[in-house]
């Protein structure tokens, strides 16, 4: 239906806009979204984690958490690879949960061991474009490619390996800085 359509665009453009760092444009866009649906707690997170509203944040997290709960007891029996974008949503909301521990008191939740927390767990995930974009995604709001070049640059390595050389240049621009494109 139309309805269903102008949702899932609505969707796609969220996340766009997320990585385009255009928080007035995903808000926008998760405004058109359905309001019951994990994507739309979980966008509602990240805008909440960004403007550090952490309350609000908490509380999306936990409706995206209960709303992932029963999707994925169903999905396990179905499909891996829709099992497995579960378990990488799964994922993201709990790197959410730790970023706002770390935004609420950084000494308790230092960056550094975030950062060494994150980088193992990376090592577990699917060597893809799209998992690791949709992980490190969420970590940017914390830890961009300027602070954790390590991570970014493997990330940037892997855009390259599967064809998206323009996402790996912007990658590496963002970690040696804004005005290494004009050299």
């Amino acid at each position: 239906s139309g309805g269903e359509l102008r949702a899932e665009a609505a969707r796609l453009a969220a996340g766009g806009a997320w990585n385009l760092q255009q928080w007035g444009s995903m808000a926008r866009y998760v405004a058109a979204m359905r309001p019951d649906t994990v994507e739309t707690a979980f966008f509602k997170a990240v805008m909440a984690t960004h403007d550090a509203r952490l309350s609000e944040a908490r509380a999306h997290i936990i409706a995206a958490q209960q709303l992932l709960q029963s999707e994925l007891t169903a999905l396990v029996g179905e499909s891996y690879h829709r099992a497995y974008r579960a378990t990488v949503q799964v994922q993201q909301l709990a790197e959410l949960e730790e970023i706002l521990l770390h935004k609420a008191d950084p000494e308790a939740m230092p960056l550094p061991l975030l950062l060494s927390v994150w980088r193992g767990r990376l090592l577990q995930a699917e060597r893809s474009a799209d998992v690791w974009q949709e992980i490190l995604s969420v970590r940017a709001l914390v830890a961009p490619p300027a602070r954790d070049p390590q991570t970014w640059l493997k990330f940037s390595n892997l855009c390259r390996k599967s064809g998206r050389g323009a996402l790996g240049h912007k990658i590496l621009s963002e970690i040696l800085g804004e005005d290494w494109d004009a050299h």
